[in-house]
């Protein structure tokens, strides 16, 4: 059975948008691993349970609740802001689980997390921390992870689906070279 049961009820433009919320996630929190991890496959079981939980609440809840969930499980230090360190170790759970995992998930799903595993092994995490880290302090704050959406009360695949939530502009200007990704995910040019 598929992690993300969900997508098969959403409109195509909602599953769309949580394949861009999926790259979101996979560029900030994939690098490259190690050629061998120990314990792959408890790094495996620990993504696969935030993906569960994470798939429940986020198609359910209002986005800052899938937000505050995902930055949590990321937080590993539990110190309010993502390091470029804590997003290699989360990678390296994706990592895991996504081999485990990726010939069940939807095609988009796996573009998505395809492409932020290959994006950040050029970039690396600390490429992305620097471009969401406003004040300079080598973390990335969950108010500076959220500067370019409009929360409310939708549950973020939906409200990533309204072209006025999400500031793209900004966001591409962040990724700089890799802003194309988005435009390709999002069916653009």
């Amino acid at each position: 059975m598929s992690s993300f049961p969900r997508l098969a009820t959403l409109p195509p433009k909602a599953c769309k948008a949580a394949a861009v919320g999926l790259l979101a996630f996979a560029l900030l929190a994939s690098a490259p691993s190690s050629a061998e991890e120990t314990g792959s496959s408890e790094r495996a079981d620990r993504f696969s349970g935030y993906i569960t939980q994470a798939t429940n609440l986020c198609f359910a809840l209002p986005a800052m609740r899938c937000v505050e969930h995902g930055f949590a499980f990321a937080d590993r230090n539990a110190d309010q802001g993502l390091s470029a360190d804590e997003l290699t170790e989360v990678d390296r759970d994706m990592r895991a689980w996504w081999e485990k995992s990726r010939e069940r998930l939807p095609t988009q799903a796996n573009l998505a997390i395809g492409l932020g595993l290959l994006t950040t092994q050029y970039a690396g995490h600390a490429y992305f921390v620097r471009a969401w880290d406003e004040d300079g302090d080598g973390l990335v704050s969950i108010d500076e992870l959220i500067a370019d959406l409009s929360l409310d009360e939708r549950p973020l695949p939906i409200l990533l689906s309204d072209k006025n939530a999400v500031d793209w502009e900004s966001l591409r200007g962040r990724l700089g070279q890799y802003g194309a990704l988005l435009d390709r995910l999002r069916g653009g040019s």
